[in-house]
């Protein structure tokens, strides 16, 4: 009723046409979007959604059937080009075989006059594309079945098999045949399809067992697949659970999480599919702790959770920089409910082991340095460094992110692991055993003062450097009485040992002496009285 001049025509977009669509929403189109057209108007946009202005109502009388194939590609190329996602796009994307239109025009008709009465006007208007309109041929040899299924068939076999299934076929030599596809099996489409088809009827129970006759592809390694691999192993073998979110988040998860910079957001998928999934994340951090407030409401915990994955930071007028990664969350009791432990929560230092377990153990020597993350909580977050590369971050989550992202525990403690450069700070070659010392340390424990600005880390790297240091723990802290404003007290353990003998008192107090002078002239530490 509404078509104008019963005159439907097939054509392209003309430059800026606007369409009402069935939606409500009316759209600009380009010339590359193919339309279904009256007289004057687009009312239609082929293989995607009806036009408004060709709507049936209420007061339709007489109605046009159209049952077309549209080609996947332009099909594709037009739903997102407008951002619109139908049911007839997804179709038509998979590829249909033009035979199906009258089969399905013809079913149509009768249903409609079935349920609702009606007259059919006779006859039809059918216009056939030469392109696509031939039904696919494919080849199918002896020599391919044998190989693929280790066992021959025989040829009669196998034709007895293609007409059985509505395939026809003719022969194009000894042992191989031209195979014509039926229209409704738009599922075959190279050889590899035929042999299954062949070996399904006649029985997968026929096929021999044999051993590899080729050989085994050759697989180029990729070290970081293989150094995240390594990771998830050692955090499994550690009782953290891994899960996996998707890599698309919202702008709020993230910026609940991240300060983001309004002039470099996170790259937005130009077709999400679902307002959840719009922004490529930038940290696993958000998805990970958005996933433990999930986990905290239908449990009591405590819980372990890790993720590898990649982010994307975006760059501009270029695809994203995407960056393996492997994040973790710690949060609950350290300990199950037992008259024998105490109800401590994991915290800042239970991630820190936890970094500093599997780094020890791929052989990375890294430093912790103060940082303020503003997903951290002030004073309680480091920078994983090595050399001056930062590979990663720990910390415990700053109270106003668990307060937006609904955490129910008192603390979370998170990290996170940046593969990249972890990956370049690997020791070269195989690890090298040393053997254990014969002779016995020297031990010195050593209460140092120094400005509130010094951190252990820097005291514990310049005790390290000193001749004859074997190693150094910290064990003590103190800020307070009899302590000078404006400073603090650092206690330590000091190992001196040499290897090819047992140091003497004298030797170990002159390096003592020397240790000392050294940590004054550089860091101003000094030994407290």
């Amino acid at each position: 009723d509404l078509i104008k001049d019963a005159t439907v025509i097939v054509r392209r977009a003309r430059p800026d046409e606007m369409l009402t669509t069935l939606d409500g929403v009316e759209r600009k189109l380009t010339v590359e979007n193919l339309v279904i057209a009256d007289a004057n108007y687009a009312i239609a946009l082929g293989g995607v959604i009806g036009g408004a202005n060709s709507e049936i109502s209420v007061n339709t009388v007489n109605v046009l059937l159209e049952s077309a194939t549209f080609d996947g590609a332009n099909n594709r190329e037009t739903a997102q080009t407008l951002e619109l996602r139908t049911e007839a796009t997804l179709r038509f994307e998979k590829g249909l075989r033009p035979e199906l239109a009258p089969i399905a025009l013809r079913r149509a008709t009768g249903l409609i006059q079935e349920v609702a009465g009606g007259t059919v006007a006779p006859g039809i208007v059918d216009v056939l594309s030469d392109e696509g309109a031939d039904a696919p041929v494919v080849p199918l040899t002896g020599e391919k079945i044998r190989r693929m299924l280790g066992m021959e068939v025989d040829q009669k076999r196998v034709q007895e098999t293609l007409d059985a299934l509505g395939f026809t076929w003719e022969s194009a030599g000894e042992s191989e045949l031209k195979v014509t596809v039926p229209y409704w099996r738009n599922d075959v489409n190279i050889e590899e399809d035929l042999v299954e088809e062949v070996v399904r009827t006649i029985g997968y129970d026929l096929v021999p067992t044999t051993m590899l006759s080729s050989p085994i592809p050759f697989q180029q390694p990729v070290p970081v697949m293989g150094l995240r691999d390594q990771i998830k192993d050692l955090l499994a073998s550690e009782g953290i659970q891994e899960v996996i979110n998707y890599p698309l988040v919202t702008l709020q998860q993230l910026d609940q999480v991240e300060q983001l910079d309004p002039a470099n957001l996170p790259m937005r998928v130009t077709n999400p599919m679902s307002a959840d999934r719009e922004y490529l994340r930038t940290t696993l951090r958000a998805s990970l702790l958005a996933t433990l407030a999930a986990n905290q409401s239908h449990g009591s915990g405590p819980f372990r959770l890790f993720e590898a994955g990649r982010v994307f930071w975006p760059r501009e007028g270029d695809l994203p920089d995407e960056r393996e990664t492997v994040a973790g969350v710690l949060a609950g009791l350290r300990h199950e409910p037992s008259w024998l432990e105490d109800d401590s929560l994991l915290d800042f230092y239970d991630a820190k082991g936890v970094v500093e377990l599997v780094l020890n153990r791929l052989g990375v020597s890294a430093t912790y340095e103060p940082s303020d993350d503003p997903s951290f909580h002030p004073g309680r977050c480091a920078v994983i460094k090595v050399a001056d590369a930062v590979i990663g971050v720990v910390g415990e989550v700053h109270p106003v992110v668990m307060d937006r992202l609904g955490l129910e525990s008192p603390q979370v403690a998170a990290f996170e692991l940046y593969l990249g450069p972890i990956l370049a700070a690997l020791p070269a070659g195989q690890q090298q055993f040393e053997p254990l010392p014969r002779y016995p340390s020297a031990t010195r424990d050593l209460a140092l003062v120094m400005p509130t600005d010094v951190d252990a880390g820097q005291v514990t790297r310049l005790i390290l450097r000193h001749r004859g240091v074997d190693r150094a723990d910290l064990f003590d802290i103190y800020a307070g009485e009899n302590i000078a404003e404006g400073t603090k007290s650092l206690a330590f353990h000091v190992y001196f040992q040499a290897r090819d003998r047992t140091l003497t008192n004298e030797e170990v107090n002159r390096s003592l002496d020397g240790l000392l002078r050294t940590l004054e002239r550089e860091l101003k530490v000094t030994l407290r009285a």
